[in-house]
């Protein structure tokens, strides 16, 4: 379980970061006007594109900590069940570091 799980997950992270660059330069490219266009004629782009971008980040990254969650509770179960102290221990840390990104916008 932890090799494909990390593997899944790290994954997951370079996906979300090529999505905020992607949207980041998209957006910075509808700001800036072309070099032959006057400046009194900026076309601004939709309001919803930057709240819909934000709301889909929001989710993937909900999503991906309560997949980190669930699987260190499945993890502190192994740990328990084996008598194994630090395996306890250090999935106590990783919940504590997935419900820092759970639900806070």
């Amino acid at each position: 379980m932890g090799l494909f799980t990390y593997t899944v997950a790290g994954g997951a992270l370079i996906l979300i970061g090529a999505w905020e660059s992607v949207i980041s330069a998209s957006e910075s490219l509808k700001q800036t006007p072309p070099p032959h266009s006057p400046q009194n004629s900026k076309q601004s782009s939709p309001p919803g594109t930057s709240s819909f971008s934000s709301t889909v980040t929001f989710l993937l990254i909900s999503v991906l900590s309560i997949l980190f969650v669930a699987n260190s509770f499945i993890s502190l179960s192994d740990a328990v069940a084996s008598d194994d102290d630090v395996g306890f221990a250090l999935q106590l840390e990783v919940i504590a570091i997935g419900f820092l990104f759970t639900g806070k916008r």
